[in-house]
């Protein structure tokens, strides 16, 4: 068990603390436990834990007083609550608050304890493996000299790195210049880029571009991203290489999160497999270029990392209808993965179509109730294409209701809840034999 060499911290000052201590010294996992709520304090400014379980009335603490205090004090931990069998509403709650998931004191909670912790400790591992990945990033801004402007049009909304491009003598210190820059390039096609070829005061310089609409405030932003491929020597070879390097880290990112998805629900990484598959084909029916339908494809690779990290499995792998509240813990999955993925730095409004993929054309969606156009092309895509895979395929708490179904679905909501455009290449699609059973 890899843990990075931190322990887990044990927040319990009742009887069954010792229990399950026992438990994970069994798994040879090391534990830690304060014996007062000073030294735990104590301990949280000089300590970071991977996972944190609790009780939320340890060392006097009321009801979910000291969640709040963990969430403040140990951010990067997974907080797990302990509570009594009585108190199932009290982890409800916490799970509604922030706790990652909830075991309750008895004989089936202590023996599935040591399963949650193994899997916690797992994903604790790759979400470390993740910020390296955007420390990566970060770096390979700095040596490879790149940059970004994202814009309105006529004014600079936010940049990075473009002191970095701008150096030999090049102006970049405003929108007009950065323009100007463009207009007076050669622009060449690389890989389905653009490669400017400009002439500074001081040297030849050769820059990858490659601009995305993203959706900005109440309308939407154009982002550019430009890399300085001026190499010294090998000026070909080494422009391939950057642009590979930039491709690879993107397509790392996607893996990460994926393989940690993995981990939780193998389900949900084969679905959103088949629900991408599908997108691509509808986007390509559609006729979007080729770059559009390559960030729709990550979007929809990813579009329910939220719901399969953050909602409890349990819930998700329930075979009976829902409560009213565990409902809505789902409902919340679009934006948890919004969460996730918006640090990332996409050339695609990846985030925007994962939290809008579970929006409609009349508003009768979640999270935003958005309308019509307010919400991108991309999620109305993924909309249709979850549809149709979650309605042929068996769930937990369904068997598969089959594609005359999921078709006679589309076709009902088509121009209220679904694009009508979408909707008519899907059914193009499926009616000329598209197959969703096709291996992942």
């Amino acid at each position: 068990m890899v843990q990075g060499g931190r322990p887990v911290l044990i927040v319990d000052n009742s009887a069954d603390c010792d229990a399950v201590a026992g438990l994970l010294g069994k798994e040879g996992i090391a534990v830690k436990r304060p014996s007062s709520g000073k030294e735990l304090e104590v301990i949280l400014a000089e300590e970071s834990f991977p996972l944190i379980l609790f009780d939320p009335h340890a060392f006097d603490y009321e009801d979910l007083e000291l969640l709040q205090l963990l969430k403040e004090k140990a951010p990067d931990a997974f907080l797990v609550i302990l509570t009594a069998p009585n108190l199932s509403r009290l982890g409800l709650e916490a799970l509604k608050r922030g706790a990652d998931d909830w075991v309750e004191k008895t004989d089936e909670g202590f023996q599935r304890l040591p399963f949650l912790v193994r899997r916690l400790l797992r994903e604790w591992e790759i979400r470390n493996h993740l910020v390296k990945l955007e420390g990566l990033v970060d770096e390979f801004m700095k040596t490879g000299k790149a940059g970004f402007v994202l814009h309105n049009g006529h004014n600079v909304l936010e940049t990075k790195g473009m002191e970095a491009i701008g150096d030999h003598g090049l102006d970049t210190s405003s929108l007009d210049s950065i323009q100007r820059m463009m207009f007076d390039a050669h622009p060449e096609v690389m890989e389905g880029d653009s490669l400017l070829k400009i002439q500074t005061p001081k040297d030849r310089k050769s820059l990858l571009y490659r601009s995305a609409k993203i959706p900005w405030g109440k309308g939407s932003a154009q982002l550019d991203l430009f890399f300085d491929l001026t190499p010294q020597q090998e000026r070909f070879n080494e422009q391939k290489r950057l642009a590979g390097v930039y491709r690879k880290l993107l397509e790392q990112t996607i893996r990460v999160l994926s393989r940690a998805l993995e981990f939780k629900d193998p389900y949900t990484v084969g679905h959103q497999k088949r629900v991408a598959r599908l997108s691509v084909a509808i986007a390509e029916e559609l006729g979007l270029e080729r770059d559009r339908i390559e960030g729709l494809n990550t979007a929809a690779l990813l579009h329910d990392i939220g719901k399969g990290l953050g909602v409890p499995l349990e819930i998700l792998n329930k075979p009976g209808r829902l409560t009213q509240a565990e409902w809505e813990l789902v409902k919340m999955h679009p934006r948890l993965g919004f969460e996730l993925l918006k640090e990332i730095d996409f050339p695609w409004p990846v985030a925007e179509a994962v939290l809008q993929h579970h929006e409609r054309l009349d508003g009768s969606g979640y999270p935003q109730g958005l309308k019509g156009e307010e919400i991108i092309l991309e999620a109305r895509i993924i909309a249709v294409a979850d549809v149709v895979e979650a309605m042929t395929n068996h769930r937990p708490y369904r068997p598969a209701l089959g594609l005359d179904r999921a078709l006679a679905e589309i076709r009902e909501g088509s121009g209220k809840r679904y694009d009508p455009q979408v909707v008519s290449a899907c059914l193009s699609l499926l009616q000329g034999g598209f197959s969703l059973s096709a291996d992942d």
